[in-house]
């Protein structure tokens, strides 16, 4: 069980995604959930906020990555962001797509303030939503 272990913290750390992978998917992920969230405002609203509406707006903002990310790692292992940047998500104890459990706590710690600076002040490229549910994010055409 030990070489199992080995060998998949070996294959996990020649395939992790680079940080401009990473980079480049988030800023794409986010582009897209701002869009929606622009779409349904528009819809909904009459085009004049207030101050309050406004930070209200930026705090589901912020959720709505979290259930963007949430639904379609748990779906598919991957975010359009990473479909695009050719990454995927996988779960280091199985190096498989992560089951809806740990996706959940994936999603959920993304909403810790500061969270995405913790890839700075890491090593490994990994943040604390990676750390926390024992994901990694990698280059997808070297997995299933």
């Amino acid at each position: 069980m030990m070489k199992n272990t080995l060998i998949n913290t070996e294959e996990i750390k020649k395939s992790q995604a680079y940080i401009w992978q990473r980079l480049i998917g988030w800023i794409i992920d986010l582009i897209i959930v701002f869009f929606i969230f622009v779409l349904i405002l528009l819809l909904l609203n009459d085009g004049v906020l207030s101050y309050e509406e406004e930070l209200s707006i930026a705090f589901y903002l912020i959720i709505g990555v979290a259930i963007y990310a949430f639904l379609l790692e748990s779906i598919w292992g991957k975010t359009i962001g990473k479909f695009i940047t050719m990454t995927k998500v996988i779960y280091v104890n199985t190096m498989a797509k992560p089951g809806l459990l740990i996706c959940f706590s994936r999603s959920l710690s993304r909403l810790i303030p500061f969270e995405p600076f913790s890839h700075l002040f890491s090593l490994k490229p990994a943040g604390w939503h990676d750390k926390i549910s024992n994901t990694r994010v990698i280059r997808s055409k070297n997995y299933y």
